[in-house]
């Protein structure tokens, strides 16, 4: 159990009126107790011991280095909610408590959970976890840190595979294998050629490579948790005009991106620059928006304004991660994108994902 990180947590809880976290996601559970559980729940009170709910069979399983958390081992659901209700009913009457959600925080259990606490003000605790999370530790620093520097395998590793003929699902299944087993725990590999090339998502066919059209390849990983993104565009054969044209333009909003991203600086302002810089090379119309998302245990957090609008009005903070170069530019027959796993530092971006962002022609 990390108590500086709960006792962190408790005292922004104090600020906010909230007297219960009921931590639901995976991300965050593991944020608190550095252990990676699907089913397990952490129940933090705004002042005491916290409290562990997982499936009895993975109670002594449980590790309690640092401090004695209370364990409340469930077999179903109902007992589950019952330990809830339980643990709340020692607070007092009617105390606010924030349910956390996370994506792939299934929303059935979400309801379960606000039944749970009848009585209480049942909300999304995303600002809690957003000032927790956004500065990152040493730890988590060498977690990402390492991530990035797979991804950069794992782009090497794609672009020697990468040849006429050869379908985009191959590719990606050689680069996720080789991922797995330098001991990534989550690799997603998208690569997408031809007119796939101007689709947003991070996804693979059975489509086969042709030559001299362009081959965007975008990796998503985690290591002990931390997720980096890296993403590029190569060519099996000379690159095309319109290729070249728009890979000009990007790299031009991209470095635009890490001037821009500084302790202090909100992202509205990090986004406002590179769409700006996209009118004035002419591709405005053909920017769609989304340039920087955070990045840590999961691969888009805070600040995250397509999902979350309030966002925008973050300010950057020493030691964030993030990710730069998210959004796809396309004219709909050709598309890139290049995009990089960054740290703020106090002056400047650490760019984590050291590759060459020239057009790969193999």
């Amino acid at each position: 159990m990390l108590y500086e990180r709960i006792k962190r947590a408790q005292e922004i809880m104090q600020r906010e009126g909230v007297e219960l976290l009921v931590v639901a996601g995976s991300g965050s559970y593991r944020y608190f107790t550095g252990e990676a559980r699907e089913r397990a729940c952490l129940l933090i009170p705004g002042e005491g011991e916290p409290a562990v709910l997982l499936p009895e069979s993975e109670a002594s399983a449980v590790s309690r280095a640092g401090g004695e958390a209370e364990l409340l081992p469930y077999v179903a659901l109902p007992q589950m909610l019952s330990q809830v209700s339980a643990f709340a009913s020692r607070l007092g009457s009617k105390p606010r408590a924030a349910v956390l959600a996370e994506e792939g925080t299934p929303l059935h259990l979400l309801e379960h959970l606000a039944s749970a606490l009848p009585g209480f003000e049942v909300k999304v605790a995303r600002r809690i976890m957003t000032e927790l999370r956004m500065r990152k530790e040493r730890e988590e620093l060498s977690a990402l840190r390492r991530a990035a520097k797979l991804a950069c395998e794992g782009l090497k590793r794609a672009f020697e595979e990468i040849e006429p003929g050869v379908s985009e699902a191959r590719v990606a299944a050689e680069v996720e294998c080789h991922l797995r087993r330098r001991g990534a725990e989550v690799a997603r590999v998208g690569v997408a050629s031809g007119k796939r090339s101007t689709s947003p998502e991070r996804s693979a066919s059975e489509r086969e490579i042709k030559r001299h059209e362009p081959v965007v390849v975008s990796i998503s990983l985690a290591f002990n948790g931390y997720f980096a993104e890296l993403a590029r565009v190569a060519t099996s054969g000379r690159a095309g005009k319109e290729l070249q044209r728009l890979h000009a333009a990007y790299t031009k909003m991209l470095e635009a991106a890490l001037e821009g991203v500084k302790p202090g600086r909100r992202v509205m302002e990090v986004e406002r620059d590179v769409t700006l810089l996209a009118y004035e090379q002419g591709l405005g119309e053909l920017y769609p928006g989304g340039f920087v998302h955070g990045i840590g245990l999961s691969a888009e957090e805070a600040p995250h304004y397509e999902a979350y609008p309030e966002d925008a009005l973050l300010e950057l903070v020493e030691n964030s991660t993030l990710a730069v170069g998210h959004a796809l530019l396309s004219d709909g027959k050709v598309g890139l994108r290049i995009e990089e796993t960054v740290l703020v530092r106090g002056s400047r971006a650490e760019v984590l994902t050291r590759f060459p962002r020239e057009i790969a022609e193999l």
